[in-house]
């Protein structure tokens, strides 16, 4: 679709989504647990999974917007 997904890492780790360049970031995942987004992945389906740390997490994201924490 054209965004641009990005994990930050520091004192806290988030997912942010970029609809287009002149946008401000929409955040998708920002919880008090992750300070590291280590890695993610979009599934055929439209979800978005990601790594986080540094208590080793793996949160699902929804095309929706909605956030569940699948691992921990």
């Amino acid at each position: 679709q054209g965004r641009l997904i990005l994990g930050t890492s520091g004192e806290q780790g988030r997912v942010l989504r970029l609809n287009r360049p002149e946008d401000e970031p929409a955040e998708l995942l920002r919880h008090a647990d992750v300070q590291y987004v280590w890695a993610m992945v979009q599934a055929s389906d439209g979800m978005i999974y990601a790594a986080t740390g540094p208590n080793g997490q793996l949160w699902e994201l929804s095309p929706q917007g909605e956030t569940r924490l699948v691992w921990d």
